[in-house]
């Protein structure tokens, strides 16, 4: 094959104006040893659904991944007695892409709920998949996982300081449109849509929460508050339960907020007043500190905030010696807590 492409190059040169059947020729080859080199590489596979955001080519992906074990083995990268894949979508003139795993779609008797994970600035899928833990208890409780890249490596998360902020990345878009091509190629329950964050990620799904709550039972931010600029103009249209979880020695984005201009954000407990206001909150409040399991020098406490607006609750776990990371408590995995405060958790 390649030697059919020099040789036709060769006449190409030899000829002063090469015939346009020659030209096509050359091209056609070159296509034909791109993809190729793609397939040798690994580049072109059946696990990227580069047209996932059409239901027709999703749907037809579904049933070829879910139709036979054969078909499953060349769909799931290894995952046993599941799905995994990265993925793109197109998101205005953008390019997006990110990380699916879910279990086995044939083992739930319904529809499954759906977790949006935003990694932190600098990060990336990748790296979110590899540290949240997630994966475990998806296989345990049955849902399923979506892990988002952010343009530039970071997101915009309404502040207005940040590279995706400064050119107007549509972040909001990319989570919607995520959501609506995988509910169209997968079971997905839409009434129990979470999405969590991590740092950066963190501040993002807190305007996740006040743009666009109809689409999601419940947000968790880790070791991130909610920014000031973002908090001064954040009017959801229906209450949507929140989880915040900062530790007080926490170098990075302080327990007690701080930052001037846009880069400004608010403390852990003025984050969590703000949700309740939000949510129209009367109750809490209610205190309780959890099982102090390691001789880590860390301890957590829960504040719960009920009698909500729509049945919603706002929750502020306060991780006494937590720094900036993932695994913000060593008594307990952050995937642990979130999942506990999400999953019972629908939409009406």
């Amino acid at each position: 094959m390649l030697f059919d492409f020099v040789a036709t190059l060769q006449r190409a040169a030899q000829q002063s104006t090469p015939s346009m059947s020659t030209i096509i020729q050359a091209v056609w080859l070159a296509l034909v040893i791109i993809l190729f080199v793609s397939v040798v590489t690994g580049r072109f596979t059946a696990r990227k659904i580069d047209n996932i955001h059409n239901p027709t080519y999703a749907k037809a992906f579904l049933a070829v991944c879910l139709g036979s074990v054969g078909a499953i083995a060349a769909c799931q990268d290894g995952v046993s007695g599941g799905t995994a894949f990265n993925g793109t979508i197109m998101v205005g003139v953008s390019e997006r892409t990110f990380t699916f795993f879910a279990p086995d779609f044939s083992a739930s008797a319904g529809d499954v709920p759906l977790l949006l994970v935003f990694h932190g600035g600098g990060s990336s899928a990748a790296g979110m998949q590899r540290i949240s833990g997630f994966e475990a208890f998806a296989r345990r409780d049955g849902f399923a996982i979506a892990y988002l890249d952010a343009l530039f490596g970071n997101w915009a998360h309404g502040c207005d300081c940040t590279i995706s902020d400064s050119l107007g990345v549509d972040d909001v878009g990319f989570a919607t449109t995520l959501i609506d091509s995988l509910a169209a190629a997968f079971p997905i329950d839409t009434r129990r849509i979470y999405a969590a964050g991590l740092s950066q990620g963190g501040l993002f799904v807190h305007r996740l929460a006040c743009e666009v709550p109809g689409r999601f039972a419940a947000i968790g931010s880790v070791v991130a508050p909610i920014s000031e600029p973002m908090s001064a103009r954040c009017t959801p249209t229906e209450p949507v339960a929140v989880l915040i979880a900062m530790g007080t020695l926490d170098p990075v984005i302080p327990y007690e907020g701080g930052g001037s201009g846009n880069r400004a954000v608010l403390g852990a407990q003025a984050t969590a007043g703000r949700w309740v206001e939000l949510n129209g909150c009367t109750a809490g409040p209610a205190i309780r500190d959890e099982p102090d399991g390691l001789n880590d020098e860390t301890t957590m406490r829960r504040e719960l905030w009920s009698d909500c607006a729509g049945g919603v609750e706002v929750a502020l776990y306060t991780i006494e010696g937590g720094v900036h990371q993932w695994e913000v408590s060593g008594d307990r995995p952050t995937a642990s807590f979130l999942l506990d405060f999400f999953l019972p958790r629908q939409r009406s």
